[in-house]
């Protein structure tokens, strides 16, 4: 249950979420890492949205911190992964910079705003990092939380 969390691992999970949402609308804008609601194809984009339901059901499942923070974990690996191989953050900023996709299958493809703009390029990686750093930082968190409880 989430009663067990510290105020830390709270904040930490809540900035996950917030960047994870931000993270996920520019997948959508981007198009070319996009998926089903915004496409009609199911990509791997689509799966990606399960994370939601996958870290509540972590969050709130009456199950030992230190279980929480493996599972956490796993899930960091999974998105550090794809982070490295599926969508870079040089394809990240191209997308976006240039309004062009890397992807071969996506030659000529715009983003959904039709725009050129490094500053949103630079955004969307920071974003993307921002979410490979706070998911170990949470995993990490509910461990030293996890700690605490078995202490006292």
């Amino acid at each position: 249950m989430t009663s067990n969390l510290t105020s830390k691992s709270r904040s930490i999970l809540a900035a996950v979420l917030l960047f994870g949402l931000l993270h996920h609308a520019d997948h959508a804008l981007r198009v070319d890492h996009s998926g089903w609601p915004f496409l009609p194809q199911v990509t791997p984009y689509t799966f990606s949205l399960l994370i939601y339901p996958a870290l509540a059901l972590v969050m709130w499942a009456d199950v030992p911190l230190r279980l929480k923070a493996a599972m956490v974990g796993l899930i960091a690996i999974g998105v550090i992964y794809a982070h490295i191989v599926i969508e870079t953050p040089r394809m990240q900023y191209v997308m976006w910079a240039f309004n062009r996709s890397l992807e071969p299958q996506f030659a000529g493809v715009s983003n959904a705003l039709c725009i050129s703009s490094p500053t949103l390029g630079v955004f969307a990686v920071v974003i993307a990092m921002g979410v490979n750093i706070l998911l170990p930082v949470l995993a990490l968190s509910l461990w030293r939380d996890g700690r605490h409880v078995n202490a006292t």
